[in-house]
């Protein structure tokens, strides 16, 4: 593992620290190559937050147009997957 990799997952925990301790249910999207790194839940508040952390800005435009398209209304679906079997509750 690169020095840079081991300091941004390092970083990634401290975010999510910082949104856990606010009452989100935080889970780290590990080598997230994609959009978002963190996914935070906040059950009361009805809110999902897509986070890209990053140590130092600037923040890319590309990187900005991509996470910026996730935001809107989505039906959530919670699913049981269990030995082959999808069941929605």
């Amino acid at each position: 593992m690169s020095h840079r990799y081991v300091k941004g997952r390092r970083y990634e925990y401290y975010v999510a620290s910082l949104y856990s301790q606010k009452g989100y249910f935080v889970r780290r999207i590990a080598g997230s190559k994609g959009p978002f790194d963190l996914v935070a839940i906040h059950p009361e508040k009805g809110e999902i937050l897509l986070i890209q952390v990053k140590k130092r800005g600037p923040i890319r435009l590309d990187e900005r147009k991509m996470l910026v398209r996730f935001k809107g209304v989505y039906t959530v679906k919670p699913i049981f997957y269990v030995q082959g079997q999808a069941e929605e509750a």
